[in-house]
């Protein structure tokens, strides 16, 4: 399947093994050469987000108060902390905020006080880096290797959501519902963090098209891609599968929904209302024009405007909801 190469668990493996086996190198070197460090600045930061007013929140101060001890616990009597061993801690730290961390109250945690684990991770690495001078190397490093095991963790949650994390026993694929898959689709490309490449977007939006084609194959009346039926697909047809199946909320939903939603509310209408509608339309020069054109979603979205006005001036309007009340 065209989503294999990117959402296979052996991608993600190989791409976490081969992170690791380049940074770790680094990091290594880095904690060879450490110095003892002061952790002051840490326990400032601690204490001076406990003191603040989201500090009384009950998980913000059990998770800081429990970081500070951690830290305290681990310095010797001079006062002082091996950065590698801080590093341990940061690494703690960083589970919560990126969501790695199993269990409701690390959830909840990383809810509540994600900003201010974030301020004391920043910390942490600035005093880290005091005593590792690579240190800065291997977290430049880490975070350009971390991208790609992201962008497949992105992907491979978009294929469980859609699926709704069921697999077809006898295939072993996914299958996906094409509204879902394509709402998902939409949402990430709208994300201003969306952390996928132009390529893997590119392939989301062609398995999106593509299961939207499948759908609109399956409608009843409707041949196979590539027969002149399905090439000549009009709006009118389209219009004409929701008169037959006015109640219907099963694949020819589905596909309305997908190419135009202005014209969903076309479903609230009685079988009546329904057939009035198609018929004051077919009655109409102009729109009855635009009901022959090519089935596209920018059609279907101009027609979808005119029934709606045409709707609002009927005596039937009333049927379809307050999308014609307008």
């Amino acid at each position: 399947m065209l989503l294999d190469k990117y959402t296979a668990n052996n991608a993600l493996i190989a791409a976490i093994k081969k992170r690791e086996l380049i940074t770790d190198q680094v990091r290594d070197r880095s904690f060879s050469q450490q110095t003892l460090v002061k952790p002051t600045l840490a326990i400032e930061k601690i204490n001076n987000i406990l003191g603040s007013d989201v500090g009384a929140r009950r998980l913000v101060k059990e998770e800081l108060n429990d970081l500070k001890s951690r830290i305290q616990n681990e310095l010797g009597d001079s006062g002082f902390i091996r950065p590698s061993k801080l590093y341990e801690i940061r690494k703690d730290v960083n589970d919560i905020i990126e969501g790695n961390a199993i269990g409701s109250k690390a959830e909840n945690t990383r809810a509540v006080a994600s900003k201010q684990l974030i301020e004391i991770r920043d910390v942490l690495d600035k005093i880290i880096l005091s005593g590792a001078p690579d240190y800065d190397e291997y977290m430049r490093l880490y975070r350009t290797m971390s991208r790609p095991i992201s962008q497949i963790k992105e992907m491979k949650g978009i294929t469980t959501t859609a699926s709704g994390g069921t697999v077809d026993p006898t295939t072993a694929v996914r299958n996906f519902t094409p509204v879902r898959f394509g709402k998902l689709v939409e949402q990430m490309e709208a994300d201003p963090r969306n952390p996928l490449s132009k390529t893997q977007m590119g392939v989301l939006k062609k398995v999106s098209k593509e299961l939207d084609d499948g759908a609109m194959m399956n409608l009843p009346g409707i041949k196979p891609a590539g027969s002149d039926t399905f090439k000549n697909l009009t709006v009118g047809n389209l219009l004409g599968n929701i008169s037959a199946n006015p109640t219907s909320r099963g694949v020819a939903a589905q596909v309305i929904e997908t190419f135009a939603r202005p014209i969903s509310w076309v479903y609230r209408g009685g079988e009546d209302a329904v057939k009035q509608l198609i018929v004051d339309a077919m009655l109409d020069p102009k729109l009855a024009a635009q009901l022959m054109r090519k089935a596209t979603p920018q059609n279907i979205q101009e027609v979808g405007r005119s029934l709606t006005q045409k709707a609002a001036q009927a005596t039937y309007g009333s049927a379809f909801g307050t999308a014609v009340a307008q």
